[in-house]
């Protein structure tokens, strides 16, 4: 799955999505922050529903806040021409999510940054600066989207035509070029992701899933919940005993 969302593989994304629910999936819009009401069609897999900048942005700060959602707000009070108060619109925060869920979505989009779609940030910004983020891209290129966040400064790109025609533009050679260009200029501080206690690494061999060891060929270091990860595999270059190997040969004769 990391793999997929690291290298925008819609396929991986849409068979999720299918095996736990689109009205599961358009729950999880809602608890981000997104007040809309779609239909649960599965093409809102792939983004059929439309949404603005602002919209995208209050879903990934409620990412980028560790799964607590906090309304984005661009007044915060009216004065009156003496100062006095005449509105004021407080700052609200929501815990909606589980640290350890959130924990191993940031993981995935920090790996999109480090060896998927949005590695060419690295050309411009230092290879210390830890973020992450996901590309996105409409069909037949209409739109060109890039969100993502540092530990202190979360941006959205958005690029577009106003008659909504296409452009030869993806999610990483579009959107994702303005995004570097202003995470350069903002001098961001690296995105920090302490690990929630609920979370442990395992080794897993990137190919099949199944546990492995470090050291052993397509192994990975992966989070995740604790209870749910895989058995460890065997440590590489240790033979198998020889009763186990005589088995095998007479099931396979047999």
């Amino acid at each position: 799955l990391y793999q997929g969302l690291a290298q925008s593989y819609n396929l991986s994304t849409a068979k999720l999505g299918l095996e736990v629910g689109v009205p599961n999936v358009l729950k999880t819009l809602e608890r981000l922050g997104v007040e809309r009401k779609w239909p649960a069609y599965p093409s809102m897999l792939l983004g059929a529903g439309a949404l603005t900048p602002m919209e995208v942005a209050g879903m990934y700060q409620t990412l980028a806040n560790g799964g607590f959602n906090t309304p984005l707000r661009c007044i915060r009070s009216v004065l009156t021409a003496d100062g006095e108060p005449l509105g004021r619109y407080p700052f609200q925060i929501q815990q909606r999510f589980d640290p350890g869920a959130i924990y191993l979505v940031q993981n995935a989009m920090q790996r999109t940054m480090r060896e998927g779609t949005g590695r060419s940030v690295y050309s411009q910004l230092p290879s210390s600066l830890n973020l992450a983020g996901k590309t996105g891209t409409s069909n037949d290129s209409r739109d060109s989207w890039f969100a993502g966040f540092s530990q202190d400064l979360l941006s959205v790109v958005w690029l577009g035509r106003d008659d909504n025609g296409p452009t030869p533009l993806t999610g990483a050679t579009g959107a994702l070029q303005v995004w570097t260009g202003f995470m350069r200029k903002a001098d961001p501080l690296p995105l920090d992701m302490p690990m929630p206690d609920n979370v442990t690494q395992a080794w897993v061999d990137r190919q099949t899933g199944l546990g492995s060891a470090s050291g052993c060929p397509n192994a990975v270091q992966m989070p995740y919940i604790r209870g749910s990860e895989p058995a460890a595999g065997s440590a590489c270059g240790i033979q198998a005993p020889v009763d186990s190997v005589m088995d095998w040969v007479r099931g396979w004769l047999e």
